[in-house]
Formats: C-alpha cells, sequence, structure tokens
C-alpha cells in the first residue's frame, strides 16, 4: 500500500531593506548605508514608514552619489517622501552632498517632504557636510517641507551652505512643526539662513534651539532666518 505525504512549501520571498512591509505596525528596517541609499531610488516606497536599526556611516557616499530621498525640482516636477521615518534614537554620520555652482530648488538628506501624516523623528545627524552653492531651501535634514512633523532630531558639526532659505536642520518649513530639536553647525549663505531653519512659514518651532554660527547678507537668524505670516 502506497501512501503520499503532501507538504506545503513556502516559496522563497525576497527581503525588502533590512526586513519589513512598510506598514505602519511593520516598518522597512534600516540596517546599512546601502539600504539607506535605496530608499531616494525607490520612489515607490515614498510613503511607507522605516525604522533605522543602528548607526549610519555614509563616508563612502562623495559628491553626488548618495539618492536623496524626495524629489523637488519646480512646481511641477516634484514629489515628496510622505510617508514616516523613524530615527529609533540612532544617528547619521558623514553624509557629504556637494552640488557645486549648479543652481537647484532643494538639497538636503531629504530633499522634499510633505503631507499631514509625515513624520522624521528620533534622529541624530553628526558631521554632516551640505554644499550648494547655487541652491536654494538647503538644510542637513531637510531641504523643502511642506506640512508634517519634524520630532526630536539634532545636528552636531554640521556644515550647510546654500545660497537662500539655508538652515542648519530645514531650508524652508511651510506650515509644519519642529519640536524638541537642535542645531550645532556652520550655515551660510545669501539671504534667509537661520541656524536651524532658513524660512518659516505660518509653521510652529517648539522647544527648539541654535548654537551655529550663521553666516549671511540679509535676514540672518540665529534660529530663524526669515519668519512669514506667523498665527
Amino acid at each position: 500500500v502506497w501512501s503520499f505525504t503532501t507538504t506545503d512549501v513556502a516559496e522563497d520571498v525576497p527581503v525588502k531593506y533590512g526586513g519589513g512591509t512598510g506598514e505602519t505596525d511593520d516598518p522597512y528596517l534600516i540596517y546599512t548605508g546601502r539600504q539607506m541609499n535605496e530608499i531616494g531610488a525607490t520612489p515607490d516606497d515614498w510613503d511607507k514608514h522605516f525604522k533605522l536599526m543602528a548607526d549610519i556611516d555614509l563616508s563612502s557616499f562623495t559628491g553626488t552619489d548618495f539618492n536623496l530621498i524626495g524629489y523637488y525640482q519646480s512646481d511641477d516636477e516634484r514629489e515628496p517622501f510622505t510617508g514616516v521615518f523613524d530615527g529609533n534614537g540612532h544617528t547619521i554620520s558623514n553624509f557629504s552632498y556637494n552640488s557645486g555652482i549648479l543652481i537647484t530648488e532643494s538639497t538636503g538628506f531629504f530633499q522634499y517632504v510633505g503631507g499631514t501624516d509625515m513624520e522624521i523623528k528620533n534622529l541624530g545627524l553628526i558631521d554632516h557636510n551640505v554644499v550648494a552653492a547655487g541652491g536654494n531651501n538647503v538644510g542637513s535634514l531637510v531641504g523643502l517641507m511642506e506640512f508634517g512633523d519634524i520630532t526630536n532630531c539634532y545636528v552636531q558639526n554640521g556644515h550647510i551652505s546654500g545660497n537662500t532659505r539655508v538652515g542648519g536642520l530645514a531650508g524652508r518649513v511651510y506650515v509644519c512643526a519642529i519640536t524638541d530639536c537642535y542645531v550645532e553647525a556652520d550655515v551660510s549663505g545669501y539671504t534667509k539662513i537661520g541656524g536651524l531653519v532658513g524660512e518659516n512659514y505660518a509653521g510652529l518651532i517648539k522647544n527648539c534651539s541654535s548654537a551655529s554660527d550663521v553666516f549671511g547678507t540679509s535676514k540672518i537668524g540665529g534660529l530663524v532666518g526669515v519668519n512669514e505670516f506667523l498665527m
């Protein structure tokens, strides 16, 4: 008498990033600089949830090698990161991005972020060097932000330079909330230059501080270069 037993065998499913599905209760896990760089190259994931699982050193990326997260070229050519990035108390160090004298509209680790559910939180940036001599909206963490929150983030030993709307943490924020953040950096540009934020439009900045050296020609502030349309 012959008998047969069948066993269900699960197909191998490739692991994306360091694991997870990108959902609220199962975020994508980030362990390495390579996995971090994949985020910027994958716009389909810019509405997902991410969680940093280790301190990351990005010194191997130079010039414009690193894929900035989010995209902004103009009001007609843009796509924001709208998800959640939880630094989980970890740091990203030695991020370097140099666009030279090219005229750019947004430069930062996150180039363009926004949306009412977007949040970047619990993240430290150490020894970041962002150079955009011809750039508008330049920041160590975020270049341009429209809606959303930045919470419990900091910059240590940052070097950020640009043209207009340059900030140690973010270049320009629009109707956003920045809470419990601080910056220690050298920040320079032409106009609207701030230790924390270059230009804050109708946003809330709460319990934040800056111990930055700020250089510019007009509209310069230790914390914010210029506040507009405050409630």
